[in-house]
């Protein structure tokens, strides 16, 4: 705490100056009633769309162990009051960012009843595993792809056919899979379910050749772009059968050999 009030103060001439000026203190009910259902449903910023598993996290808190129940009391309490304190805020999601950034420093303390399932149960396994595949994808489609990219590209929709694209979460699955099929910088408005002929060069925008990937970007660098198409596939295949083998190893044969 010292440290940032000390950063604050260097900064911004105030300890309690965070940077956010007026819009620091910007909390009204009228804020709440905008926001607290798409924070948790929406999929342009609800947790719940961006992050399925924690779905099966909320039946984990009647699992909870009894004599624990003040601890999980507070984390219950602070889960809840910082959704609340983040819907009265003015921000729609924390800015420019992938998901929502506010309600970020309370995902592990939801997953946290997670780890108390019965996931021997079958019933609880047929929701386990789709749940965890599902976001497990979307992570990946996240990672693989800038915001940058697919927010540059709804705003060019819009503002050349007039027509309103799909939330965040949909666009960019949608701008993934066209990525990983083509290995053109021209993306189709079509591309974002868009009924419309229009296309748009992206070629100025290096993001644009190939995944988000660090040894891509890297080719970029090197002026070889015409090969960030196939290194894009290889590191995707090398990242999927990682995440199967991990999953296997640690999770299949974990439930599978262990009872609860």
């Amino acid at each position: 705490m010292v440290i940032i009030a000390s950063a604050n103060f260097i900064r911004y001439g105030h300890v309690f100056e965070t940077g956010y000026g007026s819009q620091a203190s910007s909390f009204s009910l009228s804020y709440f009633v905008r926001d607290w259902f798409e924070y948790l449903a929406s999929s342009q910023r609800g947790i719940f769309p961006f992050n399925p598993i924690l779905l099966l996290a909320l039946p984990g808190w009647f699992f909870l162990p009894k004599q624990n129940r003040m601890f999980f009391a507070l984390i219950a309490a602070i889960i809840i009051s910082w959704y609340v304190l983040m819907c009265f805020w003015k921000s729609l999601q924390g800015g420019y960012c992938w998901g929502n950034r506010l309600l970020v420093p309370i995902l592990p303390l939801i997953l946290i009843p997670l780890a108390f399932i019965p996931l021997r149960n079958l019933i609880i396994q047929s929701l386990y595993w789709p749940l965890l595949f599902l976001s497990v994808g979307i992570q990946v489609t996240a990672v693989c792809t800038k915001t940058h990219e697919i927010s540059l590209l709804r705003s060019e929709i819009h503002s050349q056919t007039g027509i309103a694209t799909s939330p965040q979460l949909i666009s960019t699955v949608r701008l993934f899979f066209h990525k990983i099929e083509n290995d053109s910088t021209k993306i189709p408005a079509s591309s974002l379910g868009i009924k419309s002929n229009k296309s748009f060069d992206f070629s100025d925008f290096e993001s644009f050749y190939g995944l988000n990937l660090w040894p891509v970007h890297s080719l970029k660098f090197l002026g070889m772009q015409k090969k960030c198409y196939l290194m894009s596939w290889t590191l995707l295949s090398l990242i999927v059968a990682m995440l199967i083998y991990i999953g296997y190893r640690f999770g299949f044969l974990h439930i599978k050999n262990h009872s609860y």
